[in-house]
């Protein structure tokens, strides 16, 4: 397992007291059954920490006051005795586990433990496997591309969208994200996309009609779709198509639709890779 600490550039990552019991603590993981990915452990300051918390774990952050907002309270909170940070993990590979600098050895050896179960169950747990892992230079990216925008068209204009953006933050559920980036990969066929909705009931799903499809070359007044499948729309190149009944499916179509979940079957069927 790679660790901060024992590369030559990063030597310097936690104090050598901790360093020398690290292995021990890592070796105990394993032998209980543990996978994370290599570890990149880190010590920092209280400030240095509540200031990488307040950018949600990641160093390299667009210019933003909400981020100044959660820089103060989490500052308020550690100074008035409100609240301490043990420990950060980033869900990223490696995995990036901050420890508090000030915090007693034995807590940020047992915290060394808790953040590599952390890194197991972002490895292995089917709700998080999928994750961009690359979440540190993609942050670092978009933080380019802001300040590029704020220069490009005034400061004023882009913190403007970015506060509309901000403002329904609140109104995305990030579970039905993680389902529906799930769900694209269990399904069979030709499948693309799929959203979960009212409760999951029902799935948004993209797929792309090809030569084994039993929808090609037909009307969708002759498809037999069941009842609880509704296409919505078709991508034909660079044409949407709000499709009527005497509409004929194309090789290459990519058809959006709604499905109920009890015929997520059925519609695996239909965009079904081979025939077999």
């Amino acid at each position: 397992m790679g660790i901060a600490w024992e590369v030559d550039s990063l030597n310097e990552g936690v104090c050598p007291e901790l360093a020398a019991l690290i292995p021990e603590c890592l070796k105990a993981c394993y032998d209980n059954g543990l996978d994370p990915y290599p570890l990149c452990i880190e010590e920092f300051d209280a400030d240095e920490i509540v200031e990488i918390a307040a950018y949600g774990g990641f160093p390299v952050r667009y210019p933003h006051f909400n981020f100044g907002q959660q820089f103060e309270q989490l500052h308020h909170q550690y100074h008035s005795g409100m609240g301490k940070i043990y420990e950060m993990v980033v869900n990223t590979d490696p995995t990036y586990m901050y420890l508090q600098r000030n915090n007693p050895i034995v807590d940020n050896l047992t915290v060394v433990a808790h953040a590599t179960a952390h890194s197991d169950f972002f490895k292995n747990n089917i709700m998080f496997k999928h994750t961009n892992r690359n979440m540190m230079n993609v942050m670092a990216n978009h933080s380019d591309k802001i300040r590029m925008y704020m220069d490009r068209f005034g400061r004023k204009k882009v913190k403007d969208f970015l506060n509309a953006a901000l403002a329904i933050d609140d109104l995305i559920d990030p579970r039905m994200n993680t389902v529906s980036s799930i769900l694209k990969h269990i399904h069979k066929g030709t499948i693309e996309t799929a959203y979960t909705i009212m409760n999951g009931e029902y799935e948004v799903i993209e797929a792309e009609i090809i030569e084994t499809s039993e929808l090609i070359n037909k009307e969708l007044k002759n498809s037999n779709l069941p009842e609880e499948i509704r296409i919505g729309a078709i991508l034909r190149e660079d044409e949407v198509i709000i499709p009527r009944s005497n509409f004929v499916f194309q090789k290459d179509d990519r058809v959006v639709f709604l499905a109920k979940k009890d015929s997520i079957s059925v519609v695996e069927n239909i965009f079904r890779i081979s025939s077999i």
